[in-house]
């Protein structure tokens, strides 16, 4: 499934973007509706101890279980309130019912 998931949504090719990732001293991930890691950063591999290709195509949940649930929390109520704030989905995303992430 992990292979499935990075082919479906993939993280925006921009350099501005990457850069940010690249050079930030806080942990950046990107994630999909279903909570998959799409891009991470070094350092916040660094933070959690498991490598970047450990992390891309897992859930949050197969990685940080601690944090899984304030994680998940998040990303469905970024989900939930998309629509309204800019009139449709995200560009790419599947909708995720409510409690499946």
């Amino acid at each position: 499934m992990r292979s499935s998931v990075v082919q479906d949504v993939q993280f925006p090719k921009q350099p501005a973007l990457q850069l940010i990732y690249d050079t930030a001293p806080i942990g950046l991930a990107y994630l999909s509706p279903d909570c998959r890691y799409l891009q991470i950063n070094q350092r916040l591999t660094e933070i959690c101890g498991i490598s970047v290709e450990g992390h891309l195509g897992r859930t949050v949940h197969d990685c940080v279980p601690a944090l899984a649930s304030a994680v998940e929390g998040i990303v469905q109520s970024i989900m939930e309130s998309w629509p309204r704030l800019f009139g449709q989905r995200p560009a790419g995303f599947k909708w995720i019912p409510a409690g499946l992430c």
